[in-house]
């Protein structure tokens, strides 16, 4: 990342996330500056989205739609993120700490300043994604597919 960042200062938000997310719809703006904690989703519908300065900690996003969604300065941390669709993301300025991406779809996806760290992305896939200042550590990408 190129600026210092404390995650642990955004403010939790009250809102459930559904809400969260039509509300950014339906205005069109991104969600931002906000910490989420705790949620489980499977088969959410967030393509197209933008994220900034948000911090994921303990969520399950599983078999989610993350298409064409934008996600800047934001943090997943000990998130289950197995067989979402990221597919033409932009990500930049992300940090993935102990994250469970097992069958994740990374296709096509932009990584700029991101870091990986002790992150399990088994059988994922990031075919024909384009990878700067990338960093991935203590990860493990068995039967992954770059």
């Amino acid at each position: 990342m190129t600026k210092e960042f404390s995650w642990d200062t955004l403010p939790e938000t009250d809102l459930e996330l559904e809400e969260l997310l039509l509300t950014a719809r339906d205005e069109e703006r991104d969600v931002e500056k906000i910490r989420i904690r705790g949620i489980t989703v499977s088969g959410l519908d967030m393509s197209g989205l933008g994220f900034y300065q948000v911090s994921f900690e303990n969520c399950r996003f599983l078999g989610c739609c993350l298409e064409k969604a934008a996600f800047r300065m934001v943090r997943f941390k000990n998130c289950d993120l197995s067989n979402t669709d990221f597919v033409w993301g932009y990500l930049a300025d992300c940090l993935w700490e102990d994250v469970k991406a097992v069958g994740v779809k990374l296709q096509k996806v932009s990584f700029l300043r991101v870091r990986m760290k002790n992150c399990n992305l088994h059988y994922g896939n990031l075919g024909e994604s384009k990878l700067e200042k990338w960093k991935a550590e203590a990860c493990d990408f068995t039967e992954g597919f770059f």
